[in-house]
């Protein structure tokens, strides 16, 4: 096997945050968004005693000294020439974050952040960046010791310095004013969903930081903080939700000029889990609210009259998700009545651009262009729309499209020969039968007993490699680039992604499928993609496994731990193996210890204080079914996960070694690792813990 891995040429790439702006076209600034800069690094084989290592030896961009050795090409293999490294930090140890300013027009690289010095993290990742209106600052989220303490953070471009503005428990979510000079954010006096959430002002000039309203004693909670400003700066308003039940959310309006009262702004009549604000952020079209809602089984494009309270549904596309919109004045037209809004919709099959238009009451709309992939609208004015995209062979790319000419140009992207390391699948959508009759609608199609997925195959078969499948046990099917299965394929594996019921890029329908019946029917969706790959594909079914990652953590081992029966269904498949990263193995246990306690019980159904609905949760549980685990079982967990606990990953591993299972069971802590959270050598760790474990289940 030596002979796969004579001296390469491998692309380094550091993520670079790049506030982006038509320099050339409008004065505007685009949302920060995820570029790659690569760098060339050598890479030497040679043989020793224990067998082959690979040595790494390059500069990274902000001028530290890489070099890694590992032992065994089954393992180098994907971890070290697929892009799933090469796409992350500059550092190899995840202690440094590289962010850099780009002149769009004249692609311009200036200083890293990480010269500061107090850009020093232990494996975190900025999250939430926001540009304020005059480019002189990043803003961003950051949880700097990765026990999901989340604050505020703003780096200053001209002096490369960055400070931290807040001090939370927890900052859920955050927006900064059109003028740049206040910060409205939501606080929680703990990191758990439910806890106390303080709403707060910022005043950059003055530093003032002051509790606005309180959601303690209201009916209203505020645990996710998406905000938008009033075109006065007058008042913000505040996605919130009725108690702690996700399905039942809000608009408010919150009054900046000392009055501690909360508006409810849209009717109880429609029950709609967590609509969402503008992209831009201010958003009033004169006495016009525009949010996202996703009632009747879509996301719609709506409206409330801010003096009426009458909703108005604008748009929406029935099994498809209006994910994004922007409400923007046509430049020619001075009537606040009337208004474009671009609208971006989602679906299985890919991303749709939609104007619409909304003049003295008349709404029309008609389709700008389709996109292949997953696209997220960066800024649009009325002639031109700036968008990242990414797909399953594209990892990122920034777009310009022109509305009138229907030009599009590439602004910043991947060079190729990064793409052609990082990129191993080839890639096709398919659609199978599942058990039963489930119906809803893809763009204007309507299914029936049909589950769609991405099937994934290697562009280089490894004859000498065993031919295994991967059926992937949640959120699949996203048209998007993921590492993890790029990795896979690169060591030959063929990955199967199916969107089982219950995943959000469906439709909202579709995504409450699953709801009050976790682990329930979406495993058996997931049983029917393992047996396509056998009927479809002549894969043995001895050789097809299970993997996900947090809910498809749990996924997974549920999979291998189904009941031959359970609430009058049938196991459909005998799984060959599970990997389950980030996952929970009880139930009950994810809710008292994880700080998304709500989740569970939207997912789970029922309530902690209902022992018909704890015993139910218990028959759900991993591991309560450990008897039926007969195949064997990688857990990768991060031990500082307050998401999910690693202790639900541990309790099953121990359990599973009383029981005389510990050849069965493998777990792999991930040093200081929160959720999912695995960057520079715990990506590295956790990849080839994923390897090592495939090679023992499958020798060579």
């Amino acid at each position: 096997m030596t002979g796969l891995f004579a001296d390469l040429t491998v692309m380094v790439c550091s993520k670079l945050l790049k506030p982006a702006g038509f320099m050339t076209v409008v004065s505007m600034f685009i949302a920060a968004t995820h570029l790659t800069s690569c760098h060339k690094v050598d890479a030497k084989s040679h043989s020793t005693a224990a067998g082959t290592e690979l040595t790494y030896r390059g500069i990274t961009v902000d001028g530290g000294a890489l070099e890694i050795t590992a032992p065994s090409p089954w393992q180098i293999a994907a971890s070290l020439t697929s892009g799933a490294l090469v796409a992350l930090v500059p550092h190899i140890d995840g202690q440094y974050i590289s962010t850099a300013n780009i002149d769009m027009a004249h692609r311009q690289t200036f200083e890293s952040m990480a010269s500061s010095p107090a850009s020093k993290l232990t494996n975190s990742l900025p999250n939430q960046l926001k540009m304020d209106p005059l480019g002189k600052f990043l803003y961003f989220k950051m949880d700097e010791n990765n026990n999901e303490h989340f604050n505020i953070y703003r780096f200053d471009f001209s002096t490369q310095e960055m400070s931290k503005l807040t001090d939370s428990s927890y900052v859920s979510g955050y927006s900064v004013s059109p003028a740049g000079d206040l910060i409205i954010y939501s606080s929680r006096r703990d990191v758990a969903e439910g806890s106390i959430v303080d709403l707060r002002l910022l005043n950059l000039s003055t530093s003032e930081d002051k509790i606005l309203f309180t959601d303690e004693h209201s009916e209203i909670k505020f645990p996710w903080g998406n905000f938008s400003w009033d075109q006065a700066n007058n008042a913000v308003f505040i996605v919130g939700q009725y108690g702690n039940d996700r399905q039942k959310g809000t608009v408010v309006r919150l009054s900046l000029n000392g009055d501690s009262t909360i508006e409810d702004l849209l009717p109880r009549s429609s029950s709609r889990s967590f609509p969402s604000l503008d992209l831009s952020e201010t958003h009033t079209s004169g006495d016009d609210l525009y949010f996202i809602s996703p009632e009747n089984g879509s996301q719609n494009l709506m409206k409330v009259s801010l003096s009426s309270k009458v909703v108005t549904n604008i748009y929406s596309s029935l099994g498809a998700s209006v994910s994004q919109f922007t409400v923007y004045k046509n430049s020619n037209d001075v009537m606040v009545n009337d208004r474009h809004a671009l609208v971006n919709i989602k679906s299985i099959l890919g991303t749709t651009l939609t104007e619409v238009r909304v003049s003295n009451g008349v709404v029309s709309s008609h389709t700008l262009t389709q996109i292949p992939g997953t696209a997220n609208i960066l800024s649009a004015d009325s002639q031109n729309v700036l968008v990242s995209l990414s797909n399953e062979s594209v990892k990122a790319s920034i777009q310009s499209f022109n509305i009138k000419s229907g030009a599009t140009v590439e602004v910043l992207g991947s060079e190729q020969s990064a793409l052609d390391k990082a990129v191993h699948c080839d890639s096709r959508v398919v659609r199978y039968d599942t058990f039963d009759d489930v119906s809803y609608d893809v763009n204007g199609e309507h299914l029936v007993g049909k589950i769609h997925a991405i099937l994934y195959t290697p562009k280089v078969v490894r004859t000498n490699l065993p031919k295994i499948a991967v059926v992937q046990s949640f959120y699949g099917g996203a048209r998007n680039f993921d590492s993890r299965i790029q990795s896979l394929c690169a060591i030959g594996v063929t990955v199967m992604s199916p969107s089982v019921r219950g995943v959000s890029n469906v439709g909202s329908y579709f995504e409450t499928l699953n709801d009050g019946d976790l682990g329930g029917k979406e495993m058996i969706d997931g049983q029917y993609a393992a047996k396509w790959l056998v009927t479809e594909l002549g894969f043995d079914p001895r050789k097809i496994g299970t993997w996900g990652q947090s809910h498809g953590g749990y996924a997974a081992m549920r999979q291998t731990t189904f009941p031959a029966t359970f609430n009058g269904l049938q196991r459909e498949f005998q799984w060959a193996f599970g990997i389950s990263e980030a996952g929970f193995s009880s139930i009950v246990g994810e809710h008292d210890q994880s700080n998304i306690k709500a989740w569970i019980l939207k997912e789970a159904g029922g309530t902690r204080e209902n022992p018909d609905s704890v015993a139910d949760w218990e028959n759900r549980s991993p591991i309560n079914h450990l008897d039926e685990l007969k195949s064997p079982l990688l857990m990768v967990h991060g031990t500082s996960d307050a998401r999910v606990p690693f202790s639900l990953s541990q309790q099953l591993f121990d359990k599973a070694t009383a029981l005389g299972l510990g050849s069965l069971v493998t777990l792999t802590p991930i040093p200081g690792a929160g959720h999912l959270n695995f960057t520079g050598a715990n990506f590295i760790l956790a990849n080839q813990s994923i390897y090592t474990f495939l090679q023992s289940v499958f020798p060579e």
